[in-house]
């Protein structure tokens, strides 16, 4: 499984989507999760944005996830996110 956050700064409209591609589905494309969000930060003690990875479980406590590869490209090294 890969993820992708595609953010978008251009004229201040400070928006990230999330997506994700499914390697073993039969035709892998990039699929959107949710709605893109608003990014928010103050200037007042230099706050921004982040992001994170990390593991939720939802069933029962406990389990373990593993991240690799974790990368940041520039607009134009990644292939644009096929619309859902």
């Amino acid at each position: 499984m890969r993820l992708r956050a595609i953010y978008d700064f251009t004229d201040k409209k400070d928006l990230v989507a999330f997506a994700y591609l499914d390697p073993d589905a039969q035709q892998p494309c990039w699929s959107r999760l949710g709605d893109a969000h608003e990014l928010h930060y103050t200037l007042d003690y230099f706050i921004g944005c982040r992001i994170g990875l990390f593991l939720l479980p939802t069933m029962k406590c406990g389990g373990a996830a593993a991240f690799h590869d974790f990368r940041f490209f520039d607009a134009e090294e990644t292939p644009e996110l096929e619309q859902a």
